[in-house]
């Protein structure tokens, strides 16, 4: 059988259609990463925040018994300090990527509907004889 031709008008739709698919699948992907990102460090937050309530349990049972030292009290106040941290880390690297994959998608949004949309019309409008055109010209800039 033979195969079919594809003219260049619907080879660029579907190239533009295969780079508006690659694009989404990219944020797709991004976002997936962001989402497991997160859940890592959700995670990694309560595994953390369970060894600080099990040090402040010790804690109060040392208490009890007279043997509360220093050092366990500043162990416990550098694995706060560094869980902070790393939820800021983490908070600050979310919001860059997802600002990052927002621009990169409005951007693809606007490219595809100009060129599916407002491009095509402009190329019907150019096909038209000139004084079609300069009517629609003239439509078009008339203030109301």
């Amino acid at each position: 059988m033979p195969t079919k031709k594809i003219d260049s008008k619907e080879k660029k739709v579907l190239e533009k259609r295969q780079s508006v698919k690659r694009k989404l699948s990219f944020v797709l992907v991004l976002a997936a990463l962001v989402l497991a990102a997160n859940a890592f460090v959700s995670r990694s937050q309560s595994d953390v925040q369970t060894v600080v309530q099990e040090l402040e349990e010790e804690k109060e049972t040392q208490n009890i018994l007279g043997e509360s030292t220093k050092d366990e009290k500043e162990r416990l106040e550098r694995v706060q300090k560094q869980t902070r941290q790393l939820a800021e880390n983490v908070t600050t690297a979310t919001e860059e990527v997802v600002t990052e994959s927002k621009e990169r998608l409005e951007q693809t949004i606007s490219d595809f509907v100009y060129s599916s949309t407002i491009q095509p019309l402009i190329n019907k409008i150019n096909g038209l004889p000139d004084d079609q055109q300069d009517y629609i010209k003239e439509a078009i800039c008339r203030p109301e």
